[in-house]
């Protein structure tokens, strides 16, 4: 299923849905959103065509739960991670109690808490720390998540049997969990659940819970892109006290690259708030309404670029000339009609230099390249020196925008500078050779330091995207095996059903063929095998007619037609035929129509029976 790739048609999706239902996507990195919504498109048959399924959501205002269900993954557990809520056990929650006076409440945050287990996993942990009693007077866990079916399951806590049994030792569960009557699975006991407080909470739009001692958000900021995830983090500084511990995802370290929080445990993604001024959390971002020279900023777009006093133009990854302003169509003789062919097959690719090799080491490398000195005779017969600068268009390098700035006076005099520079400095050019050495040397290692900064921030995000993935198989994989045990179940029954069958064809005592409506033989019985001399496997889909047994088949037909038309409820005739043994034998033969759910005949039955004692 190829995914459509995301467009403005995408982009006017997100914003309906945010304004139709208050649910604001556009803060999500693109790639995993597309992923998700082209599967629910999928599977409501609009693929590829995010208009068409917007109507959908226009027509059948329920389609918009089914959507919010699959963007909004919910995988989570109880003590998700074990080794990391052991860490935040041993080391972070004695710290908080610690620091706390006996009678001061503690209160803890679970953002992105889906179901639930996450935050009865905190109350878990608190409970045991600090006992019952004052768990219940002291104690403050609020759960948020923007979904509201979540939500709902999560104040209920209650979880199947199963779930709890593998993350949970008996010991645990026996405390905290008790019988769920007439529900079935089990539920967090009663009086402790009132300490649990769940809500829905928008973590871009909605303010933050204030006065947090520890925070806990795992997997759920690798969702945003880079600037939304600081946007939060911001939040989440407002929201803790002073000294307050802050837990995230094993996929999520943007938080490293502030200076909101101090580092605690590297291997498990614990930190805590830096002392200093409490930051304010940023609020909800207003579009302001359009002004009335906003509408006209493309115009002064093209009219700033086509009039620019410097020769300016576009090279496409395609290697054609996408744009050249005036000043670059007089520089290099181009007419309007030369905008949108190969540079290739324009003198201006090789003429004053070569442009091609140029343009595809931007391309490649996606970084500016600048030559400088380039010698350019103008259309009047002078001699110019030209800069070109080539500079890379896009994250993704859609394209190389090229400027041509003409030298010409600049560079006599800088000529003559230079010359003036040589003659005065004549006796510093060892200590002018070594700090140019020098400052050289710090630029190779100021430009190594951005690239390694910068190749962080890919490998980086590409170990959020990564976890993205990963949660969102292990959704599906968990569906598959929802689904997998009701084929385990259905098959079970069928396997019964079977069984139960068999046993009534054998203990039948007489020979039975089962037809279909073509008069193919389904059903062939132990008992006909050992009258007729055929297996079952021998007979198994041949026509019953062309079966070569002793039978006088072909007086059957008329029966066996009656039946099959719904004429006849049946019929009971004696035949004389010769048994797997040879012996001639007097056989009773019954026709019976085989009737479905419909009240049709949809095949027929044949009994069997020998009336005689010999053979």
């Amino acid at each position: 299923m190829a995914i459509p790739p995301a467009d403005t048609a995408f982009e006017q999706l997100l914003s309906y849905v945010r304004d139709e239902r208050g649910f604001d996507f556009t803060a999500y990195k693109r790639p995993s959103l597309v992923r998700r919504i082209t599967q629910r498109m999928h599977l409501v048959g609009t693929d590829g065509d995010y208009r068409a399924y917007q109507a959908r959501l226009e027509a059948e205002p329920h389609e918009f739960n089914e959507l919010f269900d699959t963007i909004l993954i919910n995988v989570t557990g109880f003590f998700r991670d074990r080794p990391a809520w052991d860490s935040l056990a041993a080391d972070v929650i004695p710290r908080i109690i610690e620091e706390k006076e006996e009678s001061a409440p503690i209160r803890v945050w679970s953002a992105g808490c889906a179901s639930g287990e996450e935050a009865y996993s905190l109350a878990i942990l608190l409970c045991e720390a600090v006992g019952e009693s004052r768990f219940r007077e002291l104690v403050k866990v609020y759960g948020t998540d923007a979904d509201d079916r979540a939500l709902s399951q999560a104040r209920q806590g209650r979880y199947p049997e199963k779930a709890l049994h593998d993350a949970l030792d008996d010991v645990r569960e026996q405390r905290f969990f008790e019988a769920d009557n007439g529900n079935g699975g089990l539920a967090f006991r009663k009086d402790l659940r009132r300490s649990v407080i769940f809500g829905r909470h928008d973590l871009v739009q909605d303010p933050p819970i204030s006065r947090i001692d520890l925070l806990v958000c795992r997997n759920t900021l690798m969702y945003f892109n880079a600037d939304t995830q600081r946007r939060v983090l911001n939040s989440f500084h407002f929201a803790l006290n002073e000294g307050g511990f802050l837990f995230l995802g094993k996929a999520e370290a943007l938080v490293t690259r502030t200076t909101l929080f101090s580092l605690e445990d590297t291997k498990h993604h614990i930190f805590s708030k830096r002392a200093g001024r409490r930051e304010r959390p940023s609020l909800p971002r207003v579009t302001p309404a359009p002004m009335a020279f906003r509408a006209g900023s493309p115009v002064l777009l093209d009219s700033a670029f086509e009039n620019s006093p410097v020769a300016q133009m576009v090279i496409g990854r395609d290697g054609m000339l996408d744009l050249a302003n005036r000043h670059a169509r007089l520089m290099f003789g181009l007419g309007i009609g030369d905008v949108g062919r190969p540079l290739k097959d324009l003198e201006l690719s090789y003429r004053p230099i070569e442009l091609r090799s140029r343009v595809e080491q931007v391309l490649v490398e996606r970084r500016p390249v600048t030559i400088g000195d380039v010698e350019f005779q103008l259309p009047g017969g002078s001699v110019d020196y030209l800069e070109i600068q080539f500079l890379p268009i896009g994250v993704d390098t859609a394209g190389v925008s090229l400027t041509f700035t003409q030298l010409g006076r600049h560079k006599l005099l800088r000529d003559e500078l230079e010359r003036a520079q040589r003659e005065l400095e004549t006796a510093y050019e060892e200590l002018q050779s070594t700090v140019e050495e020098l400052e050289t040397t710090n630029e190779e290692l100021q430009s190594t330091n951005e690239e390694l900064e910068t190749t962080n921030e890919e490998l980086h995000s590409t170990n959020e995207e990564l976890e993205t993935m990963n949660e969102e198989l292990q959704s599906i994989n968990e569906e598959l095996e929802t689904i997998n045990t009701e084929l385990r179940d259905r098959s079970c029954d069928l396997d019964h059903a079977n069984a139960f069958l068999h046993s009534i064809l054998t203990s039948l005592g007489s020979g039975v063929a089962v037809l279909n409506a073509s008069m193919a033989v389904r059903v062939w019985n132990r008992q006909a095998e050992d009258l007729w001399g055929l297996r079952a496997d021998e007979v198994q889909d041949q026509h019953f007619l062309n079966l070569d047994i002793g039978l006088p088949v072909d007086e059957l037909r008329p029966a066996i037609r009656a039946c099959l038309s719904g004429k006849s409820p049946g019929e009971q005739r004696t035949l004389a035929a010769v048994n797997r043994r040879g012996r001639t034998i007097e056989c009773r033969v019954i026709v019976s129509p085989l009737v479905d759910g419909n009240g049709s005949a949809g095949g027929v039955i044949v009994r069997m029976d020998q009336l005689d004692g010999h053979g």
